[in-house]
């Protein structure tokens, strides 16, 4: 134990002995004195209490700043997982809008026979214009211009019985 480093910081803790925080950091001192090391350190010429207080509070502005600053960040982040559930929800809600009418269209019985009719008719007319290509192709022109012909009067039936 070194008597000489306890008497200096009892002596510099009785200046100011309505300050608690001198007496905190004082008797923190105190009991590290208890190891011939850091009580040589403390003894040491130009060491006082009111440094290691100085020191102190140099390391706690230092701690609450990196801690300011992971909350600004803690806070940029949070917004930006916010911004980013908020638009899942978004897109969500207009998945479901979309099932929603789906739904609705496939529960339609006319509307099913309807798709089933459409799909039949667009691959009948698919099928219809493949052959016409290959009379193309084949150098029969005259037979795919009378087959386009026929085509293109029943389309246009068809789009007479729409109007």
């Amino acid at each position: 134990m070194n008597m000489q480093a306890i008497e200096k910081i009892n002596t510099e803790m009785q200046k100011n002995p309505t300050d608690q925080y001198t007496e905190i950091v004082g008797q923190y001192i105190i009991d590290r004195c208890t190891s011939d090391p850091d009580g040589a350190l403390v003894a040491k010429e130009g060491k006082t209490l009111a440094g290691a207080m100085t020191a102190v509070m140099e390391r706690a502005k230092k701690a609450k700043a990196k801690a300011e600053q992971d909350l600004a960040a803690m806070k940029v982040a949070q917004e930006e997982a916010q911004a980013i559930a908020n638009q899942e929800k978004k897109n969500l809600a207009e998945q479901v809008q979309a099932l929603q009418k789906k739904l609705a269209v496939a529960s339609s019985s006319e509307m099913t026979i309807f798709k089933l009719h459409f799909e039949q008719g667009q691959t009948s007319i698919n099928k219809m214009t493949e052959c016409i290509e290959k009379m193309m192709e084949a150098g029969d022109g005259e037979g795919a211009g009378k087959l386009r012909n026929a085509l293109a009067a029943l389309l246009t039936t068809t789009l007479e019985v729409l109007k």
